[in-house]
């Protein structure tokens, strides 16, 4: 099972939605001296009590924007966890 707290301590970006927290661990692969891929591995946890408060908890010097934003890349794959 992936744990969330581990997924929030191994992400390079966590952002929240409405239905989920996702959790982003980016990769730079250079495809030669003047292009870069940029890819995402994207963990969706379905949003529970729980998972909010430690979001909240961990991110609250965030302050308003606590909810953060999605770093845009080439490419991704998505987990989703209930």
């Amino acid at each position: 099972m992936i744990s969330f707290l581990d997924s929030v301590q191994g992400a390079s970006n966590v952002y929240r939605t409405k239905d989920f927290i996702v959790c982003q661990k980016l990769s730079f692969i250079r495809l030669s001296a003047r292009n870069l891929l940029i890819m995402s591995e994207d963990i969706y946890f379905l949003r529970s009590e729980k998972r909010d408060y430690e979001y909240e908890f961990i991110f609250k010097p965030r302050g308003s924007k606590i909810d953060g934003k999605r770093i845009h890349t080439s490419s991704y794959t998505r987990i989703y966890v209930d």
